[in-house]
């Protein structure tokens, strides 16, 4: 399977200079891996040649203009499952290179040395992938990653690629701390696809010993959750950690079985993501074009109820389960009604039958949605 990844990627990578469109590029993979990793080594080869013709911008539109592309793909209720994973992970990694371009235009970058550039993770074809991030490089592993999804990637991501890259180079444990659901591990996850390695989560319970025989591969080890280990566990661990690729999570709130505070880890706190990036992501993946206004107008309205309803569970107990429902729904309408009703009239129209609003909070709802939509018509199915 290796080789065969690797000759696809080749392929793609040859394939996607002379390729009539970008989408139809996309479209002709055979295994979206690397589809996804032929796209990073594009991106690295077109910001390297503008950053030296000092012409960012330009690259900037051309990011803007495959973000729209895909974008419009997504839109097709016709796609199967496998093509509709590939546009969702393409858009994502097309939004954070608009973002990597964006932060190189503003910090004036005009050399391929700047850490501006050099920090992120990056892919070349050099008769062969090569991953480089930092002052690290690796080859590309070619291990079969399927065809799931990745997160959002955030500034704090690329901080942790960084960081875990780094370290593993150089042989060190990697922890990454901070409450639940902050991407602890799937960040872990999506460090490993990268780079071409398998990603194995150790959980408690079961023989960990067992388990460890995964180690002696060329897998990442990730023990989720690690001081919830019992103390046996976390000293076999600590074992065979050295100079392995071996990863720890933990929440620091929770009061685990063992004490982790002593082990030599190189750790990275994480925070919750901005809210706002991730509605962007699931409105492109509905095929809505506004979705970096309407992702923000979204988190705004979010914060406002929060502040002024008598209801604050419908917000903040499951705030991205909420969020996202409301974004599936204004995705829904507008694929229904087509140029009869645009993005914003449609999460509009959304909002203000939004399910769960208390009666005596009716009048003050209205007014926040209205105040964040003040030119959208009432649209009645």
């Amino acid at each position: 399977m290796q080789g065969a990844i690797r000759r696809e990627v080749g392929n793609r990578v040859d394939a996607i200079a002379s390729a009539d469109s970008y989408l139809s590029w996309a479209a002709s993979g055979k295994i979206n891996q690397a589809t996804i990793v032929a796209d990073s080594v594009g991106f690295a080869r077109y910001t390297e040649a503008a950053i030296a013709a000092g012409d960012l911008k330009a690259l900037a539109e051309k990011v803007s203009k495959k973000l729209f592309a895909l974008t419009t793909m997504a839109r097709d209720q016709s796609l199967e499952k496998l093509q509709r994973n590939l546009v969702n992970t393409l858009i994502v990694r097309t939004m954070y290179q608009e973002n990597v371009v964006d932060k190189l235009i503003k910090q004036e970058v005009t050399s391929t040395e700047s850490e501006s550039w050099t920090n992120v993770l990056r892919h070349y074809w050099e008769d062969g992938v090569k991953v480089r991030c930092g002052d690290k490089e690796l080859d590309y592993g070619y291990e079969y990653s399927g065809s799931g999804q990745m997160l959002v990637v955030t500034q704090l991501s690329e901080d942790c690629f960084l960081h875990h890259i780094k370290n593993f180079c150089e042989g060190r444990g990697v922890a990454a701390y901070g409450p639940a659901g902050t991407g602890k591990t799937e960040t872990v996850k999506d460090c490993a696809k990268l780079i071409g390695v398998p990603c194995f989560v150790v959980k408690e319970g079961g023989d960990l010993k067992v388990k460890f025989h995964i180690v002696d591969t060329n897998a990442w080890v990730c023990f989720d959750e690690f001081n919830r280990l019992s103390a046996e566990d976390v000293k076999i661990a600590q074992e065979v950690m050295s100079g392995k690729g071996s990863f720890f999570t933990y929440n620091p709130g929770f009061e685990g079985r063992t004490d982790v505070s002593g082990v030599p880890l190189a750790g990275i706190e994480m925070f919750y993501p901005p809210y706002g990036l991730i509605n962007e992501a699931h409105l492109y993946f509905e095929g809505i074009h506004e979705g970096e206004k309407l992702g923000a107008t979204l988190v705004a309205i979010a914060e406002e109820c929060n502040e002024k309803l008598s209801n604050k569970d419908l917000w903040s107990k499951t705030p991205l389960r909420q969020l996202k429902a409301i974004v599936v729904a204004t995705g829904a309408l507008t694929r229904k009604y087509g140029d009869d009703l645009d993005d914003t009239a449609s999460m509009f129209n959304i909002l203000r039958k939004l399910a769960g609003i208390a009666e005596e909070d009716t009048v003050i709802y209205a007014a926040i949605v209205n105040k964040h939509f003040p030119d959208s018509k009432v649209f009645d199915e």
